[in-house]
């Protein structure tokens, strides 16, 4: 049978896979698995019940919810009747969860609890489609019908001889769409991402080029199931056989350990977490065995770069071979693959983590391409770059004028195939500028193609620093560099028109805390302004932003300030995937960076 929608393709896993377990838990902290067959019928049911209460082809519904397994039920079975669903977290904002519905204006609302009901409902005269608010889960004495009491009525039509769902799921085309996708919005306000069905399932059918799963395998999902990513990802999973176990950060290292997932799609600060917490134990180790190891992980990263010496090399055919197997078993002893995406990856990171027989595959793409365009591949990890494309698609990196770049020249990257979006909701303006008439879509990003083919990201056309001298200077790659000191937890340039750049940094409490007793630590407003915690900030900065890492001398920053609170999705500093929100940054501590490039001479010189 043709597969033309999303719901078919997991449909189809159900009725091949029946006894298998598809989910291992209904929530991250929630007990209860579900197999394929259970999956099936209650996808029909609610379906089938969605249809009776009046759910029809091109309607919206918000999908407002956390990772859980009953999120999936409502997906597939609305968007399998032809709906369009619009899927955010349990934890936006409120201000960016009126924007949404507001401009998505949906007719359907599907929310994880009582609360999000009531938040809906008091929208409902901005919302003059808006017909009814479901619950996901089930809550006693509710004024709202929840997935249960659809499951009750949809399994009585079936049973009466209702078809409704199944007439539906096979008129839905590749053509039609799944789901808008808000983005979380970096640098600007967020934007409807129309995919259709087609979009996502040329990548889900895309993704046996990376890894091949087989049935029985495991898949630990960290990103919440509106992020493209995670829920392409888990998708396929599903059309495989596999199963899905929902985590979360509190939970995520201890599920690393006992449920041993062989595959896990995740952003990079995951990784920079795990990295961090694996250097801590090495720095804490004595004597000749600390360090023995920390000189073994050193070496790890140089020999995955090729860098090794003739003395780093036999260090890890000796005693190489016990790290391996530590990593791995700290990973669960069962990783087939992991993929890091949706940002950029530190390049100590990438390199220890590759170098240490992780399978650590590094990739690229956005929301506007359903997500992956990129990724490296088993048989050819090399820590740089972020790979190869998929099979049907075109990168090109091109000049200010938009002509073609050879291999190794630097210019904006552009991508075709048929992952990218159809375009941008109720905004043909910005679709136009992004997408041309022959599909080629207009990233936003800087690159360079190798001769082979792959693809490096050297930063954001729009994050790129022009100093007052005209000199360009791309954020990530100094962030990467500096992120890489232990007393940094996170790092975002500044600096635009300014003679040189600016660094606002976040400090490793912990770690700072080893260096400068606490009680020594002065802070102004959300600034430390000791001259010991600034001291050895500047010596951090001197250290790692040198002509010996890359860097040219106007790239080396000058005025600094230390944070005494970090970036979190909380305060709005973070994207709910851990991404900064530049914009916010800069609306936040505004007058502070003013400020300091005003009076550079109050900062330690970090050159």
């Amino acid at each position: 049978m043709e597969i033309r929608n999303v719901p078919q393709l997991i449909l189809q896993a159900c009725r091949s896979f029946p006894e298998r377990t598809a989910f291992l838990r209904a929530a991250p902290r929630e007990d209860g698995a579900w197999t394929f067959r259970e999956l099936e019928e209650k996808v029909r049911r609610v379906g089938t019940a969605l249809w009776a209460r009046g759910v029809r082809p091109g309607d919206r519904g918000v999908l407002l919810s956390g990772s859980r397994r009953c999120w999936f039920v409502a997906d597939l079975a609305f968007t399998g009747l032809g709906g369009i669903d619009v899927p955010r977290g349990a934890d936006t904002t409120h201000p960016e969860l009126r924007a949404l519905l507001r401009h998505s204006q949906p007719r359907w609302a599907f929310v994880e609890s009582p609360g999000l009901a009531a938040f809906v409902e008091e929208e409902r005269d901005a919302l003059p489609e808006l017909r009814e608010i479901f619950l996901l889960p089930r809550e006693e004495n509710s004024q709202w019908t929840d997935l249960e009491t659809l499951d009750r009525l949809g399994a009585d039509l079936l049973r009466r001889g209702d078809a409704s769902f199944q007439d539906a799921l096979q008129a839905v085309d590749s053509g039609h769409l799944l789901t808008l996708v808000y983005t979380s919005g970096t640098t600007g306000n967020p934007r409807g991402v129309m995919l259709t069905h087609g979009n996502v399932l040329s990548n889900i059918l895309r993704l046996p080029e990376i890894v091949d799963l087989k049935p029985g395998g495991i898949c630990l999902g960290l990103l919440p199931l509106w992020h493209v990513l995670e829920r392409t990802v888990d998708y396929y999973v599903l059309s495989k056989g596999c199963s899905v176990c929902f985590t979360d950060k509190r939970r995520f290292k201890k599920d690393l350990r006992e449920v041993g997932p062989s595959l896990m799609a995740t952003v990079p600060r995951v990784w920079e977490n795990i990295y961090d917490t694996i250097q801590a134990r090495l720095e804490n180790m004595e004597g000749l065995r600390g360090k023995l190891a920390r000189r073994l992980a050193l070496s790890a990263a140089r020999r995955a770069r090729g860098e090794a010496s003739l003395w780093e090399r036999l260090l890890w055919k000796l005693l190489g071979r016990g790290m391996r197997s530590r990593t791995r078993e700290a990973l669960g002893g069962r990783l087939r693959c992991a993929v890091s995406g949706g940002g950029s990856l530190a390049p100590h990171v990438d390199a220890f983590f590759v170098g240490a027989g992780v399978p650590l595959l590094n990739g690229y793409g956005l929301t506007e391409t359903s997500p992956v365009l990129t990724c490296r591949r088993l048989e050819k990890n090399k820590p740089s770059g972020v790979g190869f494309p998929l099979s049907d698609t075109e990168i090109q990196v091109r000049d200010e004028e938009g002509r073609p770049l050879p291999p190794g020249k630097k210019g904006r990257i552009f991508a075709r195939g048929p992952q990218v979006m159809r375009g941008y909701y109720k905004n043909p303006e910005a679709t136009r500028r992004v997408l041309s008439r022959e599909g080629w879509l207009d990233t936003g990003d800087l690159g360079i193609l190798s001769p082979g083919g792959s693809l490096e990201i050297t930063g954001r056309a729009k994050e790129t620093i022009v100093l007052a001298g005209g000199e360009n200077v791309e954020p990530a790659p100094l962030e990467a560099v500096l992120t890489s000191s232990p007393l940094i937890s996170q790092a975002m340039l500044v600096g635009q028109d300014k003679r040189r750049p600016g660094a606002i940094l976040v400090p490793d409490r912990d770690r700072l805390a080893q260096e400068i007793p606490p009680e020594k630590w002065r802070v102004e407003g959300d600034v430390h302004t000791s001259r010991e915690v600034r001291e050895i900030f500047a010596r951090e900065i001197k250290r790692l932003c040198t002509g010996e890492n890359g860097f040219r001398p106007f790239e080396r920053i000058g005025p600094f300030l230390v944070l005494a609170r970090p970036f979190t999705p909380e305060n709005g500093l973070l994207t709910p995937t851990l991404k900064i929100r530049r914009l916010k940054v800069l609306e936040k501590y505004g007058s502070l960076i003013d400020r300091m490039f005003r009076e550079k001479e109050r900062a330690p010189a970090a050159r």
